[in-house]
């Protein structure tokens, strides 16, 4: 759990405590009797605590944020030359700013004597909280939602007796169950009662039906979950339970006249319940009660039930508690802008920890990869004598690893009789090593890379034997469908189906759409990466191939055609095959979007067929064409063509002058007899950047006249940007803001993409990484902020960009998606 996070829901709790005594005082202040109009106020303050974290998001405070303007084109265009001088850095350059400031950095403020003293162990026992949290709440939450699942499955096997009301042989007492729609079940022996009992119950469980509370009780215990460290959430639970009681016993009395008599109902729906053992879970509602029955039966006998509340003095109350709640929230401690200060570049403990963590698994493999054969005999030996020494094991594999490149070499046979034991004993002992999904771990058939046909089937049976246990773990069958998704794929599948079947609470299908569209394609080489790298025509013509995409054919499985689609389209662009692959992909993310229209998933791969689609166009339009001809090509283009292919030419030009720059800073060897080669580099990365300039003007000047253009307004975000990385580059530090400001104010698209075909993100990046180190701090915070008010969508993430920034660091995800 991040220490942003934990900060919040601490927050949340320390503004929800204020709300309850402000919601407490009020009551008291009005005199407010026990019953409905109090539950009304405590359920304001219920909903108030539970969305608080959210509450803090959507109002925070805003200190001097300007008001949203109105986007103009044509303000965005560079200005006239001006004799006056304008100030400039310096030999300001972008591509070190940028790799010096990646999303694994932080920003933060050099101070002005000496650094918090202990802020690394705060920082730990932040991170220990918010763990020891997330796991107590989640807990709470799985048995929230098995309780709901056995709810469920209650209402439907409950039988109907007519006039609404439902029975079930295996309750002692009746319930009003159901967050949505609620029912009310009564025992089997409902009509063995008395006219007047029958008539007080029903009474009591409709006004519960009615006031649905059983939804306020799942909410109560929703609430203890996330903040379960809270008393105020579990009194909050007990009283909102005792407050419905009340009302409802307001109601059951006008139904029964007599106090004595409805004392006696309650009393004997106590003893049955008693006598039952048990009762139906807090998931219902019960007419004996919240567990103080005696204090409910003294008020009845005593004639001190509550009285009805006028409907205006309670919409007093429940008005009154609202305000109480927005008062809260609104009562934020404003955090000043710290003046500017030169800015450094500081890696966060939790980057820091990240780095050291994979330096020193580098620094385990290649030490283990300079081990002569001699070394590891005897490190061998030493594990054979204790084979639970998992380190040592490792070690092994890493000196037996492959090489990364797939070549073959002479000391392959005696790697392959090395690391099979090995492998075969850890398969064996620990199916579920996440070793066993990486290449160390891995043993290959005929068709892969350290060829071992005989390791590979014992190694098979073992996986197979693993998974006909019928407690075999979640882990151990995605290892054994890994190890085999290469040689064996139909078999693959079924340790996916299987796991499916037996942990649908994971995410299996995505899996299986990968593996879908490897077999189509007709993978058969290992690859590290998610690309595939070699294909088997006949393969992808062969029976399980064709099996496979009936399979797809007849889906409605949204996740499954959209990993399948989507796989197909990114991940298989060196297969080789006689069939249109895109097309094909296009045909499953369309159905998939058919399915489930919301699927992130499915837009998602949608989104990137339509790039895919449009580069490849403009890349057959531009082939052949040298980058001073770009401009003319370019020009005969149909308005709504030609400016998204700008916009992204203006993006790949400044990327082609920082490359060209770079290349320019490199020492020649001695060998390099090419005098001019630094100077062409120079000139090069000057003539990129004028067409990136011309490009991202052109872009603009023709979004003016484009304003129902599906892309324009990403167009114009991501011209106005490389305007300014452009600008910065040349040393103009003020233009840059000014551009970056400007982009802060154009609203978001209105294509509903998830992947623009224009926004070029990676300048944005840049620009920003840039002005934060030469000093533009307040700059960025204000581009943040400004951006919020603009894009209310992405307000919560670009607020606390901009708080994270004043705070003296810089948010790990800065960037729009």
């Amino acid at each position: 759990m991040s220490e942003q996070l934990l900060r919040t829901i601490i927050e949340a709790s320390l503004r929800a405590a204020l709300l309850a005594a402000a919601v407490g005082a009020l009551l008291l202040l009005l005199r407010v009797p026990r019953g409905a109009a109090r539950h009304s106020a405590w359920l304001v303050v219920l909903v108030g605590m539970l969305t608080m974290p959210l509450l803090q998001w959507l109002a925070p405070a805003m200190p001097n944020v300007p008001a949203p303007r109105v986007l103009d084109v044509a303000t965005l265009l560079p200005p006239s030359p001006s004799p006056q001088p304008v100030s400039r850095i310096a030999s300001p350059d972008l591509a070190p700013v940028t790799q010096s400031a990646t999303a694994t950095a932080r920003v933060r403020v050099a101070p002005a004597s000496t650094t918090e003293p202990g802020r690394g162990p705060v920082m730990s026992w932040l991170q220990l909280a918010g763990a020891v949290y997330g796991l107590i709440a989640l807990t709470l939450l799985l048995r929230l939602a098995v309780a709901l699942r056995k709810v469920r499955a209650f209402m439907n096997s409950a039988i109907p007796i007519g006039d609404g009301l439902y029975e079930s042989p295996s309750l002692a007492t009746p319930v009003t169950v159901g967050a949505i729609r609620p029912r009310i079940v009564l025992p089997g022996t409902w009509n063995t009662w008395t006219e007047t009992t029958r008539e007080a119950v029903i009474a009591h469980e409709r006004a519960h039906a009615k006031r649905r509370d059983p939804l306020v009780a799942v909410l109560t215990r929703l609430n203890a979950c996330v903040f379960w460290f809270h008393p105020l959430a579990w009194w909050l639970e007990r009283n909102l339970a005792d407050a419905a009681e009340q009302a409802c016993d307001e109601i059951a009395l006008r139904a029964v006249p007599q106090p004595r008599e409805y004392a006696e109902t309650l009393l004997m729906m106590a003893a049955a319940s008693r006598q039952a053992g048990g009762r139906i879970a807090w998931a219902g509602v019960h007419a004996e009660g919240s567990g103080r029955l005696s204090e409910r039966i003294d008020r009845i006998l005593e004639g001190s039930h509550p009285l009805s509340v006028s409907r205006a003095r309670r919409w007093l109350v429940i008005s009154a508690s609202v305000i109480a709640v927005v008062v809260v929230v609104a009562c934020r401690t404003e955090q000043p802008a710290a003046s500017l200060a030169p800015l450094v570049m500081e890696e966060s403990p939790e980057t820091a920890a990240q780095r050291r963590e994979f330096e020193q698994a580098q620094a385990v493999r290649k030490a283990a990869h300079d081990m002569t054969w001699e070394e590891t005999a005897r490190l061998e030996a030493d594990w054979r004598r204790n084979r639970e020494d998992l380190d040592a094991l490792e070690r092994l594999l890493f000196f037996y690893e492959p090489d990364i490149s797939g070549t073959r070499t002479p000391e392959d046979p005696k790697k392959v009789a090395g690391r099979r034991p090995l492998i075969l004993w850890l398969i064996g002992q620990h199916p579920d090593s996440l070793l066993l999904r990486e290449l160390p771990g891995r043993i290959f058939g005929r068709t892969d890379w350290l060829m071992d046909p005989d390791g590979y089937e014992a190694a098979k049976k073992l996986w197979l034997a693993h998974a006909g246990r019928p407690d075999v773990s979640v882990q151990t069958l995605k290892n054994a469908a890994w190890f085999l998704n290469v040689e064996d794929k139909p078999l693959a599948e079924q340790l996916l189906l299987q796991g499916q079947r037996n942990y649908p609470m994971d995410s299996w299908s995505a899996a299986l759409g990968r593996l879908y569209a490897q077999s189509i394609v007709g993978s058969n080489r290992f690859t590290l990466g998610n690309s595939v790298q070699s294909t088997d025509p006949n393969a992808a013509r062969g029976e399980y191939a064709t099996r496979v995409r009936a399979t797809l054919d007849a889906s409605r499985d949204a996740v499954l055609l959209s990993e399948a689609g989507g796989y197909l389209a990114r991940n298989a662009s060196l297969a080789k095959t006689d069939f249109d692959r895109l097309a094909l992909a296009r045909t499953y993310v369309e159905r998939a979007v058919q399915i489930d229209p919301r699927s992130v998933r499915a837009r998602y791969a949608l989104d990137s067929l339509d790039l895919i689609d449009q580069s490849r166009s403009q890349q057959r339009l531009l082939t052949g064409v040298s980058p001073e001809s770009i401009p003319g090509v370019i020009a005969k283009l149909p308005e709504d063509q030609r400016l998204p292919i700008l916009v992204k030419r203006a993006g790949a030009e400044y990327l082609r002058a920082e490359l060209a720059n770079w290349q320019a800073t490199q020492p020649q060897t001695p060998d390099e007899k090419l005098p001019g080669r630094i100077e062409e580099n120079r000139q090069q990365a000057q003539a990129s950047r004028q067409r990136s300039k011309k490009y991202a003007e052109d872009a603009l000047t023709l979004a003016k006249s484009l304003s129902k253009h599906p892309e324009q307004t990403d167009a114009v975000f991501a011209a106005t940007i490389a305007l300014g990385a452009n600008a910065f580059w040349d040393g103009d530090r003020e233009t840059a803001v000014r551009h970056m400001l400007a982009a802060a104010d154009v609203p978001p698209s209105t294509s509903g993409r998830l992947m623009s075909p224009t926004l070029n993100l990676s300048l944005e990046m840049k620009l920003i990484a840039a002005l934060l180190k030469y000093g533009e701090r307040d700059s960025v915070i204000e581009y943040f902020e400004r951006s919020a008010e603009t894009r209310p969508a992405e307000r919560w993430r670009l607020l606390a960009a901009a708080t994270a920034i004043r705070n003296g660091k810089a948010p790990m995800d800065y960037y729009r998606r």
